[in-house]
């Protein structure tokens, strides 16, 4: 018998979505990065009804989507922008490449989101933005951010690992200026790559469509007489729209976050382990959980037969692995099915 070919899985997955694709009369037109039509339409129509209404642009990676957020809210070289200490290195990443320059911010050692009180660090730098991140799922305390930084400094939620999560009882990617989530390996949805972009308004999404899409699209797409024709355009591929549409069909966020909930419970009462982010006021839909590894053990005990990986976050200030003892122990079968 012949091996199975190692993309038997993910190939499988693309050719259910095409037919699925090919038996939908959607009336959306042929899908098309340049127009935005067809899957395109379909699937940021869908986010946005998840998230409140807000105008939604597919873009293909989410790190191309937070580079796009920064010029958006007008960020340019020289200005401020706040990140978290604790984070995957995208974001800092983006910051550097319109020439912008970092201020790392302290997390919060109860659920290691941007803490509000290390805003405090912004006085006087006359920072421009601040990316918060949700990480791992866990959702960050941005009302409270927004407090303390006022109105004049935008907040861009990165969502990456957090669709479907909440903060008493509001979506993530509902609280800021501007949402980038991410369907690349690992996320709550993937398409073997891609983002969305979710806006507060439609003058925000306005501004984002001349960042990121081509001309026709601007032009049909609300930009209005203003065209940007040389802007840094970088579409989505049509395959990726298919994907997220057939996936978004069953996705059932609720469920999602209440096995979180009932796993961590588990992690917490069988095992004594100390999960993060887990309180009354948040909602994870994340397939893993985060939890601190005992400070006097250099692995979990592998009789309690639990499947755990390192965090894989960076050290923002030092752009080397966090030396941090955190796992994230994955959910048993949770993504055999997307209900």
């Amino acid at each position: 018998m012949r091996n199975q070919h190692p993309d038997t899985i993910f190939l499988n997955e693309v050719i259910e979505a095409c037919n699925a694709w090919l038996e939908c009369d959607v009336g959306l037109g042929a899908t098309s990065q340049i127009t935005g039509d067809g899957a395109i339409k379909a699937v940021e129509t869908h986010f946005s009804e998840l998230h409140e209404n807000r105008p939604s642009l597919l873009v293909p990676s989410a790190t191309y989507g937070i580079y796009s957020a920064l010029k958006a809210v007008g960020v340019k070289g020289g200005d401020t922008v706040g990140c978290p200490s604790y984070d995957w290195p995208a974001s800092y990443a983006a910051i550097k490449s319109i020439g912008a320059k970092p201020i790392i911010l302290g997390v919060g050692s109860k659920t290691l989101t941007l803490s509000p009180e290390s805003i405090n660090k912004c006085d006087g730098l006359n920072v421009k933005a601040v990316i918060v991140t949700h990480v791992h799922g866990i959702p960050a305390d941005v009302p409270a951010i927004r407090a303390v930084i006022g109105e004049d400094i935008a907040i861009i939620e990165d969502c990456s690992q957090a669709l479907g999560s909440s903060l008493d009882g509001k979506p993530v990617g509902t609280m800021g200026d501007i949402a980038v989530f991410s369907f690349g390996p690992t996320k709550n949805l993937t398409a073997g790559e891609g983002g969305m972009v979710v806006c507060r308004d439609w003058e925000l999404y306005e501004k984002m469509i001349r960042e990121v899409c081509h001309p026709v699209r601007q032009i049909v797409g609300g930009a209005g007489d203003v065209v940007h024709y040389n802007n840094f355009s970088i579409r989505p591929h049509p395959m990726t729209a298919i994907m997220l549409w057939y996936q978004l069909r069953g996705l059932n966020l609720e469920r999602r976050c209440r096995k979180n909930a009932d796993y961590a419970k588990t992690l917490m009462n069988k095992y004594d382990i100390c999960v993060i982010g887990n309180d009354h006021r948040r909602s994870n839909a994340s397939s893993a959980i985060p939890a601190f590894l005992p400070s006097d053990l250099e692995e979990y005990p592998c009789e309690c037969e639990l499947d755990y990986t390192p965090s894989g976050a960076f050290d923002i200030k030092y752009m080397k692995p966090s030396k941090r003892k955190i796992l994230l122990f994955r959910q048993p079968a949770f993504h055999a099915s997307l209900n």
